[in-house]
């Protein structure tokens, strides 16, 4: 049995350059995962998902206008919920 040394070259360039291939995507994810969240998609679906009078009450009150007017830091804390009705 004789080695075709010709195709011996021939895969072990294959199994270089599928390597190299792979460590480019392997880089291109990386890039992409270490790279920071587009916030227009966060902006998008909030806008999406706003109601008519979202958030007026706060909007319309002094701390939000005495904020407007001086510019000063406002710092807004609190939890995202979801309410449901309740099932029967």
């Amino acid at each position: 049995m004789s080695i075709n040394v010709r195709h011996l070259l021939t895969v072990s360039l294959l199994s270089i350059k599928a390597d190299t291939l792979t460590g480019k995507r392997l880089q291109e994810n990386l890039q992409t995962w270490l790279s920071p969240p587009d916030p227009s998609i966060n902006h998008n679906n909030a806008c999406k998902t706003q109601h008519r009078g979202t958030a007026s009450w706060f909007i319309q009150s002094s701390t939000f206008r005495e904020w407007r007017e001086n510019g000063s830091l406002l710092w807004i804390g609190g939890n995202r919920t979801l309410f449901l009705p309740a099932l029967p």
